[in-house]
């Protein structure tokens, strides 16, 4: 069959060949971008905490760090136990969170995205760690430090 002196067939073939190139490079843009949510081997936080034997908070106080922003945390899951890690910032003597981080619905090993909010210089910060499971919560885990 014909369709305006393009076999049909071919014309499909070519369609697809073209949503499969298409869905393929959007699949690794996306792995990228995650990809660049992760700590690289060359680039160090500022702080790491731990969030018990469960996972870690990393903490960037300045921007410039391989990319990632200042005043800004991510958590990572590196404990295949069934726990994710979630974590909290807090300006110090402040009762509404700045900042939340979570590795809730992802397998281990696995950082979040970073959370960032601009401080003043020299801010107190608490970050609050704490382990999770459904409705179980584990701790916190209180670390605190300055911008």
């Amino acid at each position: 069959m014909n369709f305006g002196g393009v076999a049909l067939k071919s014309a499909f073939i070519r369609i697809a060949a073209v949503g499969t190139a298409v869905v393929s490079l959007s699949a690794l843009s996306s792995i990228a971008q995650a990809d660049s949510l992760q700590p690289q081997a060359a680039c160090h936080a500022d702080y790491t905490f731990d969030i018990g034997s469960y996972g870690y908070i990393q903490w960037m106080v300045d921007p410039g760090n391989c990319g990632y922003p200042g005043d800004s945390f991510h958590v990572c899951d590196d404990t295949a136990d069934g726990y994710g890690v979630e974590a909290y910032e807090y300006e110090t003597g402040q009762i509404v969170a700045t900042g939340f981080a979570t590795t809730r619905g992802h397998s281990s090993p696995y950082c979040s995205a970073w959370s960032s909010y601009n401080l003043p210089e020299l801010t107190i910060v608490d970050l609050k760690g704490y382990a999770v499971k459904g409705d179980t919560i584990k701790g916190p885990w209180t670390h605190t430090t300055n911008t």
